[in-house]
């Protein structure tokens, strides 16, 4: 796993531009390569081939329609289950609209979206019976379907493509249909429903999966219900033909990594931060660290002569995650720099992304063979990307066109005219395009803004907290009386953690000039409020 001098051709992928071609093409009826992998009741593994799902999504479509569910939307809830994947298909590739409902929602809000969206349906696992029953008593019309039930509604299905009925899989989707309405995790505010069609979601497929070879296994981990886990760990592997490995839950996912043998993953930061702290935590309880920190000397010294040994001398560290897993697409936030490297020293790598809801989502990627540290990459081939009022150093607003732009936002036409200028979506998010590279440096909305004229990126100043002070658990950095303030949750298991920080923040404050200096610290005694994709609430109070 070499970094090239310069990008590499794109891999050559099938062009689709809806999701019913996405598992219907290459004669997905006789596929028997397998789509899926599950455990049913926490013991049986379960696989599905690709003509099995092509068959499933047959019968379960076939239902909806001849159950009066056309031209109307149907919201899915509940974790990560082969029935969710199912429902999304079912849904979409014919006359219907999915609403993907984020699970630990409070009830409250679930309501709200599927009211605002007016469903019909709502399809839930067992687990959230009962958030379902309350959504239903506030919704009346909703009609509810339990996934333990799907099994019985597939036999029916298929009774009725046996009596010829065939609509559903006569349907021909537009690729400009809307395809899904997912609702944003909202870190600075309320969420909006994003209107996506199939051309949004199947081009952002294809293009990711020319930038990356995907060949092997891959564990479905993050929720999804988020468009990153859906884009990418699902659509872009249903490309490729590849299994899919599906969990329910996170607590399971170091037996997972040994059933499944993962190649490459789908992960955000925290999980991707977590793995790693396990290597190092494992290395200690076996007294091992010295070790190790030797044999990654030894292995880079070699690399620079063209030797990699990585996948035998840490065979034992990639063991802990199958033994087969070769690189990880990383989204949702920036990975800290150390990080990276620290897996590559394993001969794992960290692909840094940067995606929006809003695009479908991914607008640009490191890849495998080519990645600059501390960027996002390179912009996909279905985006342009551009930089809006730079700034002496080249930092603006991140301004992105291409067919996998959102249509808007459900019932906000005011919300949708804000972020578009010119044809060009304005997502946000502060950044500089050098080289080909994207960079993110910050939010818009966060931006400090000082009385000097200064304008600081809190994100930048936070990440290199948390590089330089790594007894810092979390921090939110924010402007108070035109001075900068990092409020703080500390790692409380180290001995004098606040006495240590306060003391390193001095140090980091002596190489910064005056206006960047950190004027004060408030230590917080909890973690920090966060959105379900993990995300700090940088709302959790009016600065």
């Amino acid at each position: 796993m070499k970094n090239r001098k310069g990008n590499y051709p794109l891999y050559d992928i099938k062009e689709i531009t809806n999701l019913r071609d996405l598992i219907c093409f290459d004669d997905a009826k006789n596929d028997r390569r397998t789509a899926f992998i599950y455990k049913k009741n926490r013991k049986e593994t379960v696989n599905v081939s690709y003509a099995q799902f092509n068959a499933d999504v047959d019968a379960f479509g076939t239902y909806l329609f001849e159950n009066n569910f056309r031209k109307t939307k149907i919201a899915v809830m509940g974790e990560n289950s082969y029935e969710w994947i199912l429902t999304y298909f079912s849904t979409v590739t014919g006359d219907n609209i999915i609403v993907p409902v984020d699970k630990e929602l409070p009830v409250a809000e679930m309501t709200e979206i599927i009211s605002e969206t007016e469903c019909s349906m709502l399809v839930y696992s067992a687990t959230y019976s009962e958030e379902a029953k309350k959504i239903a008593e506030k919704v009346p019309s909703l009609t509810l379907l339990d996934m333990n039930d799907i099994p019985a509604v597939l036999d029916k299905g298929k009774e009725l493509l046996a009596e010829a009925k065939n609509d559903f899989v006569n349907y021909n989707v537009n690729d400009d249909d809307i395809a899904a309405i997912v609702y944003t995790s909202g870190t600075t505010g309320s969420s909006k429903g994003v209107i996506l069609t199939h051309r949004n979601i199947a081009i952002d497929a294809v293009a990711s999966c020319k930038n990356v070879l995907a060949q092997g296994t891959t564990i479905c981990i993050l929720p999804l219900h988020h468009t990153f886990s859906f884009t990418l760990g699902i659509g872009s592997i249903v490309m490729y033909r590849q299994p899919i490995y599906i969990t329910k839950s996170i607590k399971t996912i170091m037996n997972d990594f040994k059933e499944a043998k993962p190649s490459y993953l789908f992960l955000v930061p925290m999980v991707v931060e977590s793995m790693y702290k396990k290597i190092w935590v494992s290395a200690e309880e076996q007294g091992k660290t010295k070790l190790l920190k030797t044999m990654i000397k030894v292995s880079n010294g070699l690399l620079k002569v063209g030797i990699d040994l990585r996948r035998v001398l840490f065979k034992s560290v990639l063991e802990a995650f199958g033994g087969n897993l070769e690189w990880v697409s990383c989204g949702g936030a920036a990975v800290d720099i150390n990080i990276i490297k620290g897996f590559r020293d394993f001969g794992v790598n960290i692909i840094n992304g940067y995606g929006i809801t809003e695009c479908s989502p991914v607008v640009s990627s490191n890849r495998p063979e080519y990645w600059v540290d501390g960027s996002v990459g390179v912009p996909l081939c279905c985006c342009e990307v551009k930089i809006a009022e730079p700034d002496n150093n080249g930092i603006g607003e991140i301004l992105v066109k291409g067919e996998t732009v959102m249509q808007g936002y459900y019932k906000d036409e005011e919300a949708t005219r804000q972020v578009f200028r010119d044809g060009w979506f304005r997502t946000g998010d502060m950044g500089k395009y050098e080289n080909g590279v994207l960079y993110i440096t910050g939010r818009k909305k966060n931006l400090i803004i000082l009385k000097n004229g200064k304008n600081l990126s809190p994100e930048k100043i936070e990440s290199e907290l948390t590089i330089a002070v790594p007894e810092i658990k979390e921090v939110v950095v924010y402007g108070e009386n035109d001075l900068i303030t990092a409020e703080i949750f500390p790692d409380y298991e180290t001995d004098g953690a606040k006495k240590i920080i306060e003391e390193k923040i001095r140090q980091y404050n002596i190489k910064q000039p005056a206006y960047r200096q950190i004027s004060d610290i408030k230590f917080r005694d909890e973690e920090f409020p966060k959105t379900t994709t993990k995300k700090i609430r940088r709302t959790y109070k009016e600065h």
